[in-house]
């Protein structure tokens, strides 16, 4: 029986067109979504030829921070990082916000944030220091409380002095100002809980997106796995 083969010349060519079209979306350089686990929080990253996904679950203490660091040292120097939380309480006040220099390589490379599922405490500190911060329309939410230390009924702030923060970081100040009562000692443990409205009032994220969205930024496998495995 006689098969056609493809010349070798031309068939170097359709992968070159092919390449080349792969490379205009984006996702030429994506790698197979590859998670890592420590006691606390589990990551993966995924580098694609003009940006990199950092997939985050869990909190992130003390004594996670030279773990996190490396992780952040990892990624490229200057292609924009996309951050996705599928879920964090929070952790170290400092450690995230040497995470958030750290993503931003001191100023040398955009910083997006992704927030699917909850993301309180300490988190919602990155969602104001990110560049852009996207929010998952049907499942973000965040948490507000004030910092405390050693245990929830520990308080070192004021309402006033959270709200100040909050406006340090990037967040609306004028917002925060004017709603302190979400920086009710009722609310240490549980936390505030900010309606999808209030998410973008405040400042802590610009504008709704639907993992459909996700899939054309992304692929539509990476987010697949993402959603599987964190």
């Amino acid at each position: 029986m006689y098969t056609h083969q493809m010349p070798t010349k031309v068939y170097k060519i359709v992968l070159m067109i092919l390449g080349m079209m792969l490379s205009h979306s984006g996702l030429a350089k994506a790698d197979t979504l590859s998670k890592i686990s420590t006691k606390r929080f589990s990551y993966a990253t995924v580098e694609y030829s003009d940006r990199q996904l950092l997939v985050l679950a869990g909190n992130i203490l003390l004594r996670d921070q030279s773990t996190i660091m490396k992780v952040v040292a990892s990624l490229h120097p200057t292609k924009p990082v996309y951050l996705w939380v599928t879920r964090s309480g929070g952790g170290y006040v400092q450690t995230f916000n040497k995470f958030s220099d750290g993503l931003k390589n001191f100023g040398k490379r955009k910083f997006y944030m992704i927030v699917d599922g909850f993301c309180a405490s300490a988190c919602t500190n990155l969602s104001a220091m990110a560049n852009h911060t996207y929010y998952v329309e049907g499942s973000a939410r965040f948490g507000i409380h004030r910092t405390w230390a050693i245990s929830p009924k520990v308080v070192i702030e004021t309402p006033e002095a959270a709200a100040e923060d909050f406006a340090r970081y990037g967040a609306n100040g004028d917002w925060f100002r004017s709603h302190l009562y979400i920086f009710d000692k009722s609310y240490q443990e549980s936390t505030y809980r900010l309606s999808d409205q209030e998410a973008l009032d405040s400042g802590l994220a610009d504008e709704y997106i639907t993992y459909h969205e996700l899939d054309k930024i992304f692929g539509e496998s990476v987010v697949t796995e993402v959603l599987a495995e964190f």
